[in-house]
Formats: C-alpha cells, sequence, structure tokens
C-alpha cells in the first residue's frame, strides 16, 4: 500500500530512517537531517504549483513524498543503498517538478509572457479554440482561455530547455 508519509516507507527505513546500528549511522543522522530541512524549503514551493497552476496534477509534497513507497516498489529490498545515495535520490524527489510552478520564476507570469515561445503558443491556442468552439463565446473568454493555455504550455516545457542549457 502506498502512503504519503515517507518517513514510513520501506525505503526510508533501510536507508535513511532509522539507525541500523553500522558504520553509517553518523552519517545516516547528518543525511537524514539535512534531507528533513531539504524538504521543509521545498515543501511551500512544491505546495504552491496547486495554487499558482490548479489544472496540474498533484505536485505537492504528498506526490513527492510518495516517491519514497514508488521507489520501493522498484528497488528490491536486498538492493544495496547507502544513506547519501537514499539522501541524493530523496533530493531528486523533491526536486523534480519544482520548475512546474510560478514560483520558479522571479517575475511570475511577466517571464512566461515573456518568452520568446509565448506569443507563438498564445496565437496557436487561440486560432485552435476559434475553430473549435461555438459562436456565442466572445473574443475576449478566447483570448485570457488562449493566455492561459500559453502559460501552462510555457511553464510545462521551459524547465526541460532550461536544463539542456
Amino acid at each position: 500500500m502506498l502512503t504519503t508519509d515517507f518517513k514510513q516507507s520501506k525505503l526510508w527505513l533501510r536507508t535513511l530512517g532509522t539507525s541500523q546500528c553500522d558504520a553509517w549511522d553518523p552519517q545516516r543522522e547528518a543525511l537524514r537531517a539535512a534531507y528533513l530541512q531539504f524538504r521543509t524549503v521545498v515543501e511551500h514551493l512544491a505546495n504552491d504549483i496547486a495554487v499558482s497552476m490548479p489544472m496540474f496534477t498533484d505536485h505537492s509534497i504528498n506526490h513527492i513524498d510518495s516517491l519514497w513507497d514508488t521507489a520501493a516498489l522498484l528497488i528490491d529490498d536486498d538492493f544495496p543503498m547507502n544513506p547519501a545515495e537514499a539522501f541524493v535520490l530523496g533530493g531528486a524527489f523533491l526536486l523534480h517538478d519544482l520548475g512546474m510552478g510560478l514560483v520558479a520564476f522571479p517575475n511570475g507570469v511577466d517571464d512566461i509572457t515573456s518568452d520568446p515561445l509565448f506569443d507563438d503558443l498564445s496565437a496557436m491556442a487561440l486560432a485552435r479554440l476559434k475553430s473549435t468552439s461555438s459562436a456565442n463565446i466572445d473574443e475576449d473568454t478566447l483570448r485570457r482561455t488562449a493566455r492561459d493555455e500559453a502559460v501552462v504550455t510555457v511553464l510545462i516545457f521551459r524547465p526541460a530547455l532550461h536544463a539542456e542549457a
């Protein structure tokens, strides 16, 4: 059963969650504390995605936390993973979607609308909406909808393009 309480996941428990009475315990404790602090910083950013982009699927801290259980389904209990590797994996969980929210852009929507892709995406969305919408939808509504679609599309694609650079 999947849970969003990452501290109960088998992978967390065997890597960072509890003392194992082994040579890694001092590092495990330091990495566990660092991860929890890292998670605290990320939580606000991740939860903002649901606020700024409610049309997206779940990108909240609950989604991030559930990845510990998801990974445990893929990583056998006997698969060797030291605390440093678990910290890096957990860090990837924490960071993987953060570029999807407006909070990732210092100037918010202004950064999105000034993106070189925005005007073309907005024009394409408007053309599509005009061709598929009923005649009783006014032009302003179509333009707002096209703008919103273009913002979402830039938010989806821009983080990947930044990562490539």
